[in-house]
């Protein structure tokens, strides 16, 4: 019986390397070296061509995710008088000391709807990208990409009125499709409540160690996922996950341009008067 179960573990395929694994040793590669392999192709040959279009640019329909990490420069917003960088974004396997996009605040605010609101701008260097507007109690934000047609906004989006900060935070986003003027809808992901730990809880499939009232996903409005999906990371389209005291994971798919995306995250970060 011995001689048998040793022929048959010697005819057993050998087993695949993983992904996170040296093909030839199979020992496990550095975290840059597994975040390098999993930037899509495509967006890799972006960046190394024209990074400032790529930033303005929607993902491609069906790509995996761009993975990002953004990170807090100014805490305490001591530097916001004089325009420095509030936060920086880079893109996780793509090298590179310079961040991919950064979010300042911006020394001229927009007139949105009539009333004047706190704009910050999204850079690229020294280039202005996209800029971020806010209605005055904090509960809609328009981003608008530099160069866009008509001034229109690229994305709009609502936070839900909360004062009383009784529940989790709720949005709706509405992104523009430069293909054909159509609207995409889409809202954040709502949370359950477990009751072992007496809060709200939401997996987000390893992008986030900590709790923060900042940390959201957004899914398509008209078929967001529904328990006991086989994949519902599949259905997120943009995910904000707190990972450190100064760093965040952000990942982005279609239809977000990584400007547009940024953006979107930058709202989550200032005070609203109407919501937590």
């Amino acid at each position: 019986a011995r001689g048998d179960d040793e022929t048959a573990a010697a005819a057993a395929p050998p087993v695949a390397p993983s992904s996170t694994t040296c093909p030839l040793c199979r020992a496990p590669l550095p975290e840059p070296a597994v975040l390098a392999l999993l930037l899509p192709s495509a967006c890799r040959r972006a960046l190394e061509t024209d990074a400032t279009a790529f930033c303005a640019r929607p993902l491609p329909r069906g790509a995996p995710p761009l993975r990002c990490v953004v990170t807090v420069l100014d805490r305490k917003r001591a530097s916001f008088r004089r325009n420095a960088p509030l936060l920086a974004l880079r893109v996780q396997g793509h090298g590179g000391d310079e961040p991919l996009l950064v979010a300042r605040p911006s020394s001229a605010p927009l007139r949105a709807r009539g009333r004047l609101a706190p704009c910050f701008e999204i850079r690229r260097g020294s280039e202005p990208v996209a800029s971020l507007a806010r209605n005055v109690l904090g509960t809609r934000w328009t981003v608008r990409r530099r160069g866009h047609r008509d001034g229109a906004p690229a994305v709009v989006v609502d936070y839900a009125v909360n004062r009383l900060a009784n529940r989790p935070r709720a949005m709706r986003v509405r992104v523009g499709s430069t293909d054909d003027d159509a609207q995409r809808r889409l809202k954040s992901r709502a949370p359950e409540y477990n009751p072992r730990l007496q809060g709200f809880c939401l997996d987000f499939f390893g992008r986030a160690r900590l709790a923060s009232v900042r940390n959201f996903q957004l899914v398509d409005a008209a078929s967001p996922p529904r328990a006991g999906d086989a994949d519902p990371e599949r259905g997120c389209l943009l995910l904000f996950g707190r990972w450190s005291d100064d760093e965040f994971h952000l990942d982005v798919k279609h239809p977000f341009t990584p400007a547009d995306a940024f953006a979107v995250a930058v709202s989550s970060f200032a005070t609203k008067l109407a919501t937590i």
